[in-house]
């Protein structure tokens, strides 16, 4: 069934020559998704209130734990249709449901980052590291973290203070 799937959606990329590889992938990936993750996404598409959103997350996740990559997926599609209050919030609770991961909190670094929240961003990608020392992709990450730091400190006048090893913004 799935094969046949993947093939009716090859025909019809060779035919029209308008559905991109990447969404053949999307489409065959959605039908192995668990129960739990497809209650979550309609959760997600059918609530608009992001309190009631994230009540029902934490019902669903308590009976049916969902894995920190859907999680993380589903929070990262919520950024690209602009919803990043409630991407960040996925992502929070993404790390409090796994907070043993590198990957959640990376993931959530990421999301402070996109929104400038540059001194939430540095906090968790720290956490990250702790978890996974030798990371490249979280060194890389506060790396560039810092260059933009300094960067906007030096371009806007704005003075980024260090308390506790972790950066705070003041105005100097």
């Amino acid at each position: 069934m799935r094969h046949k799937r993947v093939l009716i959606l090859s025909l019809i990329v060779l035919t029209f020559g308008q559905i991109s590889l990447q969404s053949i992938a999307e489409q065959t990936d959605s039908t192995s998704e668990s129960p739990a993750m497809t209650k979550l996404r309609v959760i997600v598409k059918e609530l608009s209130d992001q309190q009631t959103i994230l009540h029902q997350v934490r019902k669903l996740y308590a009976r049916s734990p969902l894995s920190e990559k859907a999680i993380r997926q589903l929070a990262f599609e919520q950024f690209r249709k602009r919803k990043a209050p409630l991407s960040i919030a996925l992502l929070r609770l993404n790390s409090e449901f796994h907070p043993k991961s590198w990957q959640a909190w990376n993931a959530l670094g990421d999301g402070y980052w996109t929104i400038n929240k540059r001194a939430k961003a540095m906090n968790c990608y720290q956490r990250a590291l702790l978890m996974d020392s030798g990371n490249r992709k979280i060194l890389d990450n506060i790396d560039l973290l810092k260059v933009e730091i300094y960067t906007i400190s030096h371009e806007t006048g704005v003075k980024i203070a260090y308390k506790d090893g972790q950066p705070t913004e003041r105005r100097g």
